[in-house]
């Protein structure tokens, strides 16, 4: 069966280390555009980590799609 997607939402999250715990912590940036490119948003949050007094873990992305089946 055959499926269409469409995206509904993306998310930029930074993690940035927890200097008096374990784990990370979160800096999260909702509605992103769903079309922009991913170096583009990985820029962003790089830029944005540097601006953090906690040094970065990693960026990452998150993407929502809804996924129908294709009549």
């Amino acid at each position: 069966m055959a499926v269409n997607t469409t995206p509904l939402s993306s998310n930029l999250l930074i993690l940035v280390a927890n200097d008096n715990a374990s784990g990370n912590l979160t800096r999260r940036f909702a509605d992103l555009k769903t079309d922009a490119a991913d170096q583009d948003v990985f820029d962003v949050g790089t830029a944005l980590a540097g601006l953090q007094t906690r040094t970065l873990s990693a960026i990452n992305r998150t993407k929502v799609y809804e996924i129908e089946a294709a009549v």
